[in-house]
């Protein structure tokens, strides 16, 4: 008895000591990378772009893009050398991408003004799609326009 005893606690022990594969908690299929840092349960869609000493940085809320649902889209541009946000405004026209074909235009150009130190737009997309933001804005006189894929 005491032999089975002894035998048990050392399979027990070298169970407990072997590697097992872990499974994580992901919400949606999302893994965890493509949790926006501020919100870390929210899926979102985030892309960053430079424009001469300007980042420009778009999170698209949720991240999943669904046709026919609404999406909120905040953009960030702020300047690189001084960590300050543009205050200018900022004109935003999505288009759905069709291979070869011209895009076609499905949101804007529409115009915003800094909102809390950032730019919201609210676009519908009609259909599941390839689409493009193309982002322009004027600073220290010249003319930048950003294209984002979404």
């Amino acid at each position: 008895m005491r032999r089975v005893s002894f035998v048990v606690a050392i399979a027990i022990a070298f169970e407990l000591m072997v590697p097992t594969a872990s499974t994580a908690h992901h919400i949606l299929g999302v893994p965890h990378y493509a949790y926006d840092e501020d919100y870390p349960q929210t899926p979102v869609l985030t892309y960053r772009a430079e424009a001469g000493h300007y980042e420009v940085k778009t999170t698209a809320y949720p991240g999943e893009i669904v046709a026919g649902e609404p999406v909120t889209l905040h953009v960030y541009v702020r300047d690189l050398r001084t960590g300050a946000p543009y205050d200018g405004s900022v004109t935003i026209r999505i288009d759905r991408k069709r291979g070869l074909a011209a895009p076609t235009p499905v949101y804007g150009p529409i115009n915003a003004e800094l909102d809390e130190r950032i730019y919201k737009f609210h676009p519908v997309f009609p259909v599941d799609a390839r689409y493009r933001a193309l982002l322009a804005f004027r600073a220290e006189g010249q003319a930048w326009t950003v294209e984002l894929p979404l």
